[in-house]
Order: C-alpha cells, then sequence, then structure tokens
C-alpha cells in the first residue's frame, strides 16, 4: 500500500529503499498523515527496516551433515520467528550452478576428464538468444579445468548439451535441492504454463525459483565429502524431562557422485581460489575449493567454498531483488574468509586427499589425449577409468615421434603441474557474469577486489569503509 501511493505520487520507480533509517520513518508519517487526513486514528502498525543490501551464510561440517551456524541476515534480530534467508529466501545461484548440474554429471558418467575441450567461441541457444560470457570475448580450445576455473558460460552450455538437461537435473534432485521444476503440474503458474529447469540455461544457473542457501551449501558440502550427500541436520536428538528419546535425528546418506569425481571437481575448484575468480577467499593456513556465482544484472553474489573441515556459503543481494552497486560486490568474499579464518584458527593445516581412483598424466592440452611430440602437454588428473589412451593426431609429428614418453605420476599433491602458463588473474577475460538466454541468467564477475568486509551481526559495514552507506528497506503495515 505504502509503495503504492507513492509510485502514484513520485512515480513508478519509486521503492522502499531508502539511504536513513530517517529517511524512511519521513515517509512513513507522510504516508500515514495522507491516509488519515479524514480523521481516521491508525489503530495498529508494523514497522520492518532491514539493512541493504542483506546476506545470509550457512557453514555445516560436511563430513556429519551437521549445520554448524546459520545467519539469516544483517542488521539488529528485533523479533521471533523474523525471516531467514538461508532457509526459506530463494535466489537465483549464478555460476555455482556450474559444478553441480553439468560438470559432475559430465565426469561421472559421460566419460569426459578435466582435460576433455570444447571451443569457446560465439554460441546460441536453441532459440536463437547468445550464450555470452562476461566480458563478451571468447578463448578458443578450452578444458573444462580452465572453464571451471575461470567460469566460462559457453563451455558450461555446451558440456550440458552433451551431458542432457535431463541428466543434469536428475543429478540436481540427488544434490538435495527441493525447488527446482520439473514441468508437472505442480510447476504451473496463474497463466496456466508450466515450467521445467530441464534446459540449458540451469547449466548457468538460470532456473524459475532460486536455491536457498542451505540447500546449495548441502550440495558442495557432498563434493567436499567424497560425493556421499548428507541432509542438513539441525538437531541430533529431542528428550523429555526424564532423558528419555522422544525424537532421534538420524542422517540420511547418499551416494551422489564417485569419490573420484568429488576429488576431480574439488581440484579444479582449488584453481579457482588460487588463481581463477576466487582467489580473495584464500585462506592463510587452509587449503581452499569453492565457486563464485554472480546473476547477470548482480542481483545475487554468491561465494560457496569448503576447506578439509568445513563448508560454507555466502550469499548477499537485495531484498527486493535491486542491482548491487560496485561498492557492494565483493563483501561477500570478504565475509566469507573472514568467518572462515576465524573458525580454522587453531586447526592442523589439511590438503584434499586424494583417492587410489586417480592418477596424473600428461596428455596434450588441446585435444585431451596422449602427447605427440608438438603438442602442447600440461598433467592433469584422471580417473583410472577414464585415462585417455589414443594419442592425438592434431599436431606435426614424425616417425622419430612416436616412442613419446609418457609415465603414470603417482604424486599425491593436488595441483596439477601444467606446462604452459594458465595462471589467471580474478579480472580474468573469461570472466563470470552471463547471459542464460532467460531473465533469471546467472554467472559470475570474476572480479576479487578486497573491498572491505561486512558482517551479519549487526554492523552496516558495506565493504568500501563507510559505516553508514547502507540502505533501508522499510515494510510497513
Amino acid at each position: 500500500m505504502m509503495q503504492s501511493y507513492f509510485q502514484q505520487q513520485e512515480g513508478e520507480n519509486f521503492n522502499l529503499l531508502f539511504d536513513s533509517a530517517e529517511q524512511a520513518q519521513n515517509y512513513i508519517d507522510t504516508y500515514k498523515a495522507a491516509v488519515t487526513y479524514d480523521g481516521s486514528e491508525v489503530l495498529s502498525e508494523s514497522i520492518t527496516m532491514a539493512p541493504q543490501p542483506q546476506s545470509s551464510v550457512v557453514i555445516m561440517d560436511q563430513h556429519t551433515g551437521y549445520v554448524k551456524a546459520i545467519v539469516g541476515g544483517r542488521g539488529e534480530k528485533t523479533s521471533s520467528l523474523s525471516l531467514n534467508r538461508a532457509t526459506s529466501t530463494l535466489r537465483q545461484p549464478g555460476s555455482t550452478f556450474k559444478l553441480v548440474s553439468t560438470y559432475a554429471p559430465a565426469l561421472n558418467e559421460k566419460g569426459m576428464t578435466l582435460a576433455t575441450t570444447f571451443e569457446d567461441e560465439p554460441y546460441e541457444y536453441p532459440d536463437g538468444s547468445p550464450v555470452n560470457n562476461a566480458t563478451r570475448s571468447y578463448n578458443g580450445t578450452t578444458t573444462i579445468r580452465t572453464a571451471i576455473q575461470n567460469s566460462i558460460n559457453v563451455v558450461a552450455v555446451k558440456c550440458l548439451e552433451k551431458v542432457t538437461p535431463e541428466l543434469g537435473l536428475k543429478y540436481l534432485d540427488n544434490f538435495g535441492f527441493t525447488t527446482l521444476a520439473h514441468g508437472t503440474e505442480a510447476d504451473k503458474d496463474a497463466n496456466g504454463n508450466v515450467w521445467s529447469d530441464a534446459n540449458l540455461a540451469t547449466a548457468l544457473g538460470g532456473i524459475t525459483r532460486g536455491v536457498t542457501n542451505v540447500e546449495l551449501c548441502a550440495s558442495y558440502a557432498a563434493i567436499a565429502n567424497g560425493g556421499n550427500y548428507i541432509k542438513p541436520i539441525y538437531y541430533t536428538k529431542i528428550l523429555d524431562h526424564n532423558g528419555n528419546v522422544l525424537i532421534e535425528n538420524t542422517a540420511a546418506e547418499r551416494s551422489v557422485i564417485k569419490e573420484s569425481t568429488a576429488f576431480l571437481l574439488t581440484s579444479a575448484m582449488e584453481d579457482v581460489v588460487k588463481q581463477g575468480t576466487g582467489t580473495a577467499c584464500q585462506l592463510d593456513n587452509m587449503t581452499v575449493a569453492g565457486k563464485t556465482g554472480t546473476t547477470d544484472a548482480y542481483n545475487d553474489l554468491w561465494f560457496v567454498g569448503y576447506t578439509p573441515y568445513y563448508t560454507c556459503a555466502v550469499w548477499s543481494g537485495y531484498d527486493n531483488n535491486e542491482k548491487l552497486p560496485d561498492y557492494a560486490r565483493n563483501f561477500h568474499k570478504a565475509l566469507w574468509k573472514k568467518v572462515m579464518t576465524r573458525i580454522h584458527e587453531g586447526l592442523p593445516s589439511k590438503e584434499f586427499e586424494k583417492p587410489a581412483s586417480v592418477e596424473k598424466l600428461s596428455v596434450c592440452e588441446e585435444t585431451g589425449l596422449l602427447p605427440r611430440a608438438g603438442c602442447p602437454v600440461i598433467t592433469e588428473y584422471f580417473d583410472v577409468g577414464t585415462m585417455p589412451t589414443e594419442y592425438c593426431d592434431q599436431h606435426f609429428y614424425d616417425s622419430d615421434d612416436y616412442d613419446y614418453d609418457y609415465n603414470y605420476d603417482t604424486d599425491s599433491s593436488d595441483q596439477t603441474d601444467n606446462t604452459t602458463d594458465t595462471d589467471n588473474s580474478e579480472n580474468s577475460n573469461n570472466g563470470d557474469t552471463d547471459n542464460s538466454g532467460d531473465s533469471n541468467n546467472t554467472d559470475d564477475n570474476g572480479n576479487s577486489g578486497d573491498d572491505g568486509t561486512d558482517n551479519t551481526g549487526g554492523s552496516d559495514d558495506n565493504g568500501d569503509g563507510n559505516e553508514d552507506d547502507s540502505s533501508y528497506q522499510v515494510d510497513y503495515y
């Protein structure tokens, strides 16, 4: 009602975001005066002011499924049962979905590897709309590892096309997402349209409704747990006053991907943090794997990452889905780093353990096959069942080159030894914001600037060093 009133007075672009609580209160007083001009009295009113932009945080122990911490929003808690943005708000997941919708099934059962290549080039969806990388630039032949590291949209869409959107949606279901559209009667809108997320835009997180923070965190926790999904656990048991167990909450577990697939995804996401779009989330004392996610209009920003100990997902955005300003596009990464640094204090440094089902092998960077002389060579991790057995036939070689020496490398290091230069700054030309051919398109910005911090405990620090730059969204009833 209040928003409609001022849209009539000031134009349809008026919203309930204000620069300060005082400005918000002035608008409230003006509105009250307008609706009580005839002598009516206000019998009751409800005013809620929430600092904007908002954020939510979930931390899980991936080994047990225990939810160790949840923060449902910024600002002082003033009421019970208020909005919990971590469990109740659906937001577009951005490029974080590439791992669970596309690359997980590709590596797990479609015979692809981190060395599998796609052409990063101008490409279109079936309806003719373009698939855009963030910078609208393209990089030619690209491995899946590099596509994950630099969040390349064209490669993700091409990969899901081979995987098939139907299989990708099946994997998302197995990863624990409960808010996806499957083209059933339950997915029909008020106009009779039936929606389904079994489409290529899902590779970039362009889905019908969105996901909750806790379910996105749990899906990454499954990768961190060797491919074993555990439904988030908020409590273990309920006892009566005599100590008798009334309810026992046992873990609901299932295997979603192979242990080898989980390690391969983890290895690629380590590169995201070491030299890709997530360098701002590096920890001083701990190995990190993770993925950034940003919707194409900067409405939603994510970082979901994990260590050998914990998985943490951070979301930031406006409650009313406004576009985030430049100064607020990195505080989610700073927040992730601050929270995870604190909870890892005193814990021994660990690396991610490589399973026996994974080996290292030198291959041609452009074909993913065994190299000949003349091939640009990289060393990559493979599931032992998908190691290449054929030689590259795309590069020059002569009779003396047939005995090219290659070795299985049993080094347990988690870092592949690339002989070509694949080091990319976080502001990679590959970028991360995307166009999924849908208004719900998603992807990531690739910016790593650590321009300040934010916290969920009531601070209005938005990350630019000024404590009063937050706006306020008002609900008035």
